[in-house]
C-alpha cells in the first residue's frame, strides 16, 4: 500500500490505502496470512511521509526466496556455531 495506494480514509484512520478509480477498497493478495489488509497503519504512513522510512514492495515468490535464504543461512551458522 506504502508504494502504490494513496491517501484515504479507513476505519476512521487516515493512512495510505489500495482503491480503484470509482474510490471502492482493493481487497489486497499476499501469501501471508494477515498481510492482506487494503491499508497501513497511520504510522507507517507518517514515517514514509518524513523521509525516515523507505518502503518497497515485493512479489510472494521474492518474499519465498528471502525467507528461504533466512533459513538457508540459520542454518549455516547454527552448524558452524556448534562445530559440525
Amino acid at each position: 500500500m506504502l508504494t502504490k495506494g494513496d491517501v484515504h480514509v479507513l476505519h476512521g484512520a487516515m493512512s495510505y490505502l489500495l482503491q480503484d478509480d470509482d474510490g471502492q477498497i482493493i481487497e489486497p493478495h499476499s501469501i501471508s496470512a494477515g498481510l492482506d489488509y487494503p491499508a497501513v497503519g497511520p504510522e507507517h504512513s507518517f514515517l514514509k511521509d518524513m523521509g525516515r522510512a523507505e518502503y518497497y514492495s515485493v512479489t510472494d515468490e521474492e518474499a519465498l526466496e528471502g525467507m528461504y535464504q533466512c533459513v538457508v543461512f540459520l542454518l549455516i551458522n547454527a552448524i558452524n556455531i556448534c562445530g559440525l
